[in-house]
């Protein structure tokens, strides 16, 4: 019982904390356009750099 009372309590946590995720979102107003093929390069970039951070061979 006290394990599901946990779990139950953890997942409210969850559920809390995507709410707030949710509407600091909204209010921070439109997205605008997106240029894709931008955020895929930058993307990209990130990961390889992550890679060579780590000392990864992928």
């Amino acid at each position: 019982m006290r394990y599901w009372q946990l779990k139950r309590e953890l997942r409210q946590e969850d559920i809390k904390r995507l709410r707030q995720m949710w509407d600091e979102g909204v209010a921070s107003g439109p997205a605008g356009k997106l240029n894709m093929e931008k955020l895929r390069k930058d993307a990209r970039k990130r990961l390889e750099g992550a890679k060579k951070t780590s000392g990864s061979a992928d």
